[in-house]
């Protein structure tokens, strides 16, 4: 390969300083590889669809909720003066909070 050169070549005309930020900055980009690996994994999402409106002309406000493993959806409705009730509205609740007495 032309105008290859061993690195060691390249290290050696380095002065000490040049040699020593580079070692300060391999050691932070480390630090930060390590770091970045003992992120948690995100928590898997589950896709929760609004039940259907008993409205026949009123389409429901809300569609679908994401939500964590953890939550429950506590869905908000409103009762039209004809009798049907339309979804508009939602409450996410952690499962814990549903649980206590």
């Amino acid at each position: 390969m032309a105008g290859h050169k061993p690195f060691s070549e390249l290290r050696a005309r380095m002065s000490p300083e040049r040699r020593a930020r580079n070692e300060q900055h391999v050691q932070e980009t480390l630090t930060q590889i390590a770091l970045s690996q003992d992120t948690p994994p995100a928590k898997p999402k589950r896709n929760v669809t609004a039940p259907a409106s008993s409205a026949f002309n009123s389409a429901s406000s809300v569609f679908s909720v994401e939500l964590d493993v953890d939550e429950e959806v506590e869905w908000q409705w409103t009762h039209l003066p004809n009798g049907e009730s339309v979804v508009t509205g939602y409450e996410i609740i952690k499962k814990k909070e549903l649980e206590a007495p």
